[in-house]
């Protein structure tokens, strides 16, 4: 069995292992208490990491190069944002604001609650990080990509707002929807389109998600610096992109 079907595995057998043994509780307190060894703006920064727009936007500015992986995410993000839409409400578990006192965990940032399964950042950013591995099949990328967007995942711990199967479990579904991602965006169907054309419509896309990551940001106020930056980077590869494009057509 190769590394990478243990990986895909092991997330979905440790999030039924937690609930069998009914260690979710006493696994979130562990894991939320050890994360007072950081500052909390070092968990804010690896979260924001799990919103959409913005992991989008920082891979645009990365791989503007490829634009079959840019399809690829792009669509993962799309299967992340409809699943994620679906069981939210479908299950609507309670999150630990809900159930446990403030006084016994760590929360970092606003109150949330209700719609806890699965974790939506943890989704999203295994989604986006699971396109480079399937997209690239190569060890380095494996292993640095799993790392981020567990990294992401254990965040939401880390602020209060996730259970740890809500983690395992959205971990699991991103790595799902990434893997119909690539298959998408490497069908003859899509790869058959003319490569100006796939490009110029890829560039605008990832522009109006840069436009939108400016305008609504990610919700955690220490980081929106680092947000704004990151959001008119985008915009300002975007049109010059764009702009090339449509000089070399004229």
């Amino acid at each position: 069995m190769s590394y990478k079907i243990f990986l895909v595995l092991i997330l979905p057998f440790t999030a039924f292992l937690i609930f069998f043994t009914n260690s979710n509780t006493e696994l979130f307190l562990a894991i939320n208490q050890s994360g007072k060894a950081f500052p909390d703006i070092f968990w804010e920064i690896l979260t924001t990491f799990g919103n959409k727009p913005f992991v989008l936007t920082v891979l645009f500015l990365v791989t503007w190069k490829k634009p079959d992986l840019l399809v690829s995410a792009l669509i993962a993000s799309i299967f992340a944002g409809l699943i994620s839409s679906t069981l939210k409400p479908l299950f609507d578990l309670a999150r630990p604001t809900d159930i446990l006192n403030i006084s016994s965990y760590h929360l970092i940032g606003a109150k949330i609650s209700g719609h806890s399964f699965p974790s939506g950042h943890t989704l999203s950013a295994f989604a986006v990080a699971s396109s480079l591995i399937f997209f690239y099949k190569k060890s380095f990328i494996t292993v640095t990509m799993f790392l981020l967007a567990s990294l992401v995942g254990l965040s939401r711990i880390m602020l209060g707002v996730h259970w740890p199967i809500d983690v395992l479990m959205g971990a699991t579904l991103g790595l799902a929807c990434a893997y119909l991602g690539v298959q998408l965006a490497l069908h003859p169907w899509l790869r058959l389109k003319e490569h100006k054309l796939k490009s110029s419509v890829v560039n605008m896309l990832y522009l109006l998600l840069s436009l939108k990551l400016f305008l609504t940001g990610t919700g955690y106020a220490s980081v929106q610096g680092m947000v704004q930056v990151i959001a008119i980077l985008g915009i300002g590869l975007g049109i010059a992109l764009i702009f090339y494009q449509l000089r070399k057509k004229s």
